[in-house]
């Protein structure tokens, strides 16, 4: 068992079989924010670009102005439209450094093995065969989890017979293909029930700004020989889920990582 629980239901998770540390390694994020590793290992700003820009949406506290704190209160729905207004200039500018920087970000050198995560909960940028990765992944594997727990409710599946998990892939290539293919699409191999392409079927196919993070050109080419696939509505999968846990849904299952919610904001 890789879970422990005890008679006051305190849960400890006891298996790190795939676990690893990744203090010290050079990150795509790094890259990303402007950052170099010095001979100490302490992490510096190399002093890229001028704007201040947090790419996980961290702002340090600061003294507002009462007033405008009282409107905003007064008109719930004018914040609401600023939020959204800030959280689509912030993943436009996040689309601009991934394209400016995905050369740095191509030529890093592999430091974290490439074949990880049971295929179910594989995130794409693991399948895609990104150089670097980080706790994105599995904020991935606990949006497929989230959404299965989703797909167990009495609205959603009436007997357990109905359960099933949410991205249930046959193969993935090229990590664990189906080597009795024979049909190709563009030159690569296809099938229905290859992982990506279950992916896109309850997600849709991605934009281009979903995939600005890819930088294998042969990736970019394999993402395009998919059939274009729109994204379901998953209210009208799990009736019972309500807003709130569509939302959350949404935000874990986001194709681009540097998209995808951080736990610290699921929290």
């Amino acid at each position: 068992a890789n879970i422990l629980i005890n008679e006051d239901c305190t849960v400890k998770v006891c298996d790190f079989g795939l676990a690893r540390s990744t203090t010290g390694v050079e990150t795509a994020q790094w890259i990303i924010e402007g950052k170099k590793k010095e001979k100490t290992n302490e992490i510096t700003y190399s002093g890229g670009d001028e704007e201040e820009f947090m790419l996980k949406n961290c702002e340090p506290a600061e003294i507002g102005d009462v007033k405008e704190e009282e409107e905003k209160k007064e008109d719930p729905k004018k914040d609401e439209e600023e939020k959204a207004a800030k959280k689509e200039k912030d993943k436009d500018e996040i689309k601009k450094r991934l394209v400016r920087t995905k050369n740095q970000r191509k030529n890093m050198k592999r430091e974290l093995t490439g074949h990880v995560v049971t295929r179910w909960y594989r995130a794409p940028e693991l399948i895609l065969l990104e150089k670097d990765y980080g706790p994105a992944i599995d904020v991935w594997s606990i949006g497929c989890i989230f959404g299965e727990l989703l797909g167990m409710m009495k609205e959603n599946a009436p007997t357990y017979l109905d359960r099933k998990p949410l991205f249930p892939g046959k193969s993935c290539f090229p990590l664990s293909p189906n080597n009795k293919l024979t049909e190709k699409r563009k030159g690569f191999p296809f099938s229905s029930t290859d992982q990506l392409n279950i992916i896109f079927q309850k997600l849709g196919t991605p934009s281009e700004e979903d995939k600005s993070f890819v930088t294998d050109q042969k990736a970019l080419e394999y993402l395009d020989a998919f059939p274009e696939c729109p994204r379901v509505d998953f209210s009208e999968i799990y009736k019972g889920g309500g807003e709130e846990a569509m939302d959350l849904l949404g935000k874990f299952l986001q194709f681009n990582p540097y998209f995808r919610i951080t736990i610290d904001e699921c929290l």
